[in-house]
This record gives C-alpha cells, sequence and structure tokens, in this order.
C-alpha cells in the first residue's frame, strides 16, 4: 500500500479527520468513504483505515518530539510535509503550548498529552462488504468520571445508612430480642426433626399464654366496666337532688 496515495484519498474526505464536518459522527457514511477509498487503492478498507491510524499517531508524535527544551529540531518525518494538513484540525485540551510549525511560519496551539485529530468511530460492517470491523478504543469524557464519580458517592451514601440502621436497631434490642436471638441460634445446629418439634412446643406453648393473656385482659375490661356502672349509679339523678330540696 503506498501511503502518499493513501494520504491523499484521506485528504480529500474531511468527514475522517475534521469533527466540524456536518458528517463526521456519522458511521455508516464513513463506512462508504473508507470502501471508496478501499476501491481507489485496491486495498481491504479496514486495512486502509488501520494503516492511516497508524500514520496519524506517527504524526502525533512526531509533532510533540519536535518541542525540545534546546530548541533544536528532531529529524524529518518523510511523511510530514504530507499530513501538515493536519495541523489546523488539532486541538488543544490540556495547555495552551505554542509550537512553531514548519510551511506556515506562524505558531499553532497543539496538544502536549492529548491531541485530537478527529476522532473516528470504528468502522462498522454493513450489507456492502463482509470485511470484519475495526474497534478502536475511545477516550473517556469527563462526564463519564463524573458520572463515576457520583456511582461511587451514591453506593457509599446508601451503605452508610445502611450500616446507621443496622447500629440503631442493635441497639433498640431489649431482653426479649436477645433471648429470642440466642435461641434462633442454638435452634439452628439442631437436625431437621429437632427443629420440627421445637417450632411446635415453641408455637403451643406461646399460643397458651397468648391465650390466657387475652382471658387477663377481658378480666380487667369486666372490672373496669363494672365499677364504671357501679359509680354512675352512686349519683344522685336530677329528680332526687330536686326532692331532696
Amino acid at each position: 500500500m503506498e501511503d502518499e496515495k493513501l494520504i491523499e484519498c484521506v485528504r480529500e474526505e474531511r468527514l475522517l479527520y475534521d469533527s466540524s464536518h456536518p458528517l463526521y459522527f456519522d458511521s455508516q457514511q464513513k463506512v462508504r468513504t473508507w470502501q471508496h477509498i478501499g476501491v481507489i487503492l485496491k486495498q481491504d478498507p479496514n486495512k486502509c483505515k488501520l494503516r492511516w491510524e497508524s500514520l496519524r499517531n506517527q504524526f502525533r508524535k512526531y509533532i510533540r518530539s519536535r518541542r525540545t527544551v534546546t530548541g533544536q529540531s528532531p529529524s524529518a518525518w518523510r511523511h510530514y510535509d504530507d499530513m501538515s494538513f493536519l495541523t489546523r484540525y488539532m486541538k488543544d485540551k490540556t495547555r495552551n503550548t505554542f509550537v512553531e510549525i514548519e510551511n506556515e511560519g506562524q505558531a499553532a496551539l497543539l496538544e502536549e498529552d492529548n491531541m485530537a485529530i478527529g476522532e473516528e468511530h470504528p468502522l462498522e460492517s454493513s450489507n456492502e462488504t463482509t470485511h470484519s470491523s475495526i474497534a478502536i478504543p475511545m477516550r473517556k469524557s469527563s462526564n463519564s468520571k463524573r458520572r463515576g464519580y457520583h456511582a461511587v458517592e451514591s453506593t457509599s451514601a446508601v451503605l452508610m445508612k445502611y450500616l446507621l440502621e443496622k447500629e440503631k436497631n442493635e441497639k433498640e434490642k431489649d431482653d426479649i430480642d436477645l433471648f429470642f436471638d440466642a435461641m434462633k441460634a442454638t435452634v439452628k445446629k439442631f437436625s431437621a426433626g429437632n427443629k420440627l418439634l421445637a417450632k411446635q412446643k415453641v408455637f403451643a406453648v406461646i399460643s397458651e399464654l397468648e391465650e390466657i393473656n387475652l382471658s387477663q385482659q377481658c378480666d380487667q375490661c369486666a372490672h373496669f366496666l363494672s365499677v364504671a356502672n357501679v359509680h354512675q349509679h352512686s349519683k344522685p339523678t336530677f329528680s332526687q337532688r330536686t326532692d331532696n330540696s
């Protein structure tokens, strides 16, 4: 594959590297564009795309290597002149570092650590080609980092709430709670048959005591009603007070 021809073909298709292009985010159009380039070069579209990405990365590294402390320039990269058209599409995402760009006679703002030259989406498969797609790792955006931070923060808040509620519930336990917790731990060690027997006996005892407790409550209610009736009858009526007068 001739790199010069590939670079020239890509240069004519601005949607592959210019993020301001209306079709830059149209993945299907990019698939068709790479297929068209493959036809022109008589090469596999995926191989063309992969080779272009390699050239683009080499161009980035060369631009970075030109920023030296002593001001000395490294040896010229053979494809620099052909690919210099990309410099205007680079974005400075980290620092405003001025770098002298040859053949332009002006300073351009370049990114020091994260130059973006129209990041492309993976070449997707379509009905027009049988070539497998090439997956390109995408950079995580700051929004993704923020979402991850909020997710961790929310998880921590839920965990803290659970621990506080658990501690509160443990503090509110009385002697009955503690007794049955101890019994529960003991019963769990029994065999299946003994567990069933324990449940039956405990149920019988509690049912019997519940009936006794209910009977006692009814007796107390009856006693209160009786006292209230006696007190009511002991009060003189209006006619009795009138006669006494």
